[in-house]
């Protein structure tokens, strides 16, 4: 399994093989956008926008216009991070 694929649904089984306890922490919270320009940067700084030529990047530029325009000038996005917090057992002391 590639980096790409893992998820909080997708890793937990991953993560569970090698260790004792598990617990999935959710953490969500909302990105506000209130400049344009600055919206284009971050959906240029990373696949598949960094590869955009400049007709695409036009394009982008609109779509992010029309959405500022309906949204009342402010992009919200809504976004869902977490962590897995896991912890192995520790071991009897075989000496003791």
């Amino acid at each position: 399994m590639c980096c790409g694929d893992l998820s909080l649904e997708s890793g937990r089984p991953l993560v569970e093989a090698q260790f004792d306890r598990v617990e999935t922490e959710r953490l969500g919270d909302v990105l506000e956008g209130a400049d344009e320009d600055d919206v284009l940067a971050y959906l240029t700084s990373f696949p598949p926008g960094d590869r955009a030529n400049e007709t695409e990047i036009a394009d982008l530029k609109q779509r992010i216009a029309g959405r500022f325009v309906s949204d009342d000038g402010v992009l919200r996005v809504t976004i869902e991070t977490g962590v897995f917090v896991c912890r192995q057992a520790i071991p009897a002391d075989p000496s003791a």
